[in-house]
């Protein structure tokens, strides 16, 4: 198959806002997905990559840079966030691809490190694939909600 890869942009956020929707069901404004990768206040540039085959867009890769605090020195990383590929693509490579295409923007942008959360799809391809290197798994966490718990309004139903 001939995939054509192109870099995250403004004017092709409504491609990823698709990936959503059909991989994920999740149904996002261009509002949002905006705001989640325009990181113009930070570092110029918006940071992914998108696979399109026939046009039409079947797989997405994307990164988020934040400002981070080490010793008291500030430096720009980035949180890899979202993988997406439509089913019918899977096994491509599409993954790999896209994420050594964002890896390579990511360093001539000046970012030193990245890190992210691979649940159990995209663990195998980050560690195996793009080289990361695994330090422990969350089990799981709690966020306190000082009105009522979640727990507590599962119970009332």
């Amino acid at each position: 198959m001939n995939y054509i890869f192109q870099p995250l942009t403004k004017n092709n956020l409504q491609d990823v806002q698709k990936l959503y929707k059909l991989v994920f069901g999740n149904e996002y404004s261009i509002e949002y997905i905006t705001k989640k990768y325009d990181t113009s206040y930070l570092i110029d540039g918006y940071f992914g990559h998108l696979a399109y085959f026939d046009g039409k867009p079947v797989a997405f890769h994307g990164a988020i840079p934040v400002l981070m605090q080490y010793n008291g020195a500030y430096e720009i990383a980035a949180q890899y966030g979202d993988a997406m590929t439509l089913s019918s693509h899977n096994g491509k490579g599409l993954f790999t691809k896209l994420g050594k295409l964002t890896d390579t923007e990511l360093r001539k942008a000046g970012i030193k490190f990245v890190w992210g959360f691979p649940n159990q799809n995209s663990e195998y391809g980050y560690i195996n694939k793009l080289d990361w290197k695994f330090k422990e798994r969350i089990v799981g966490f709690k966020c306190k909600n000082p009105i009522i718990s979640l727990e507590k309004i599962a119970k009332l139903n």
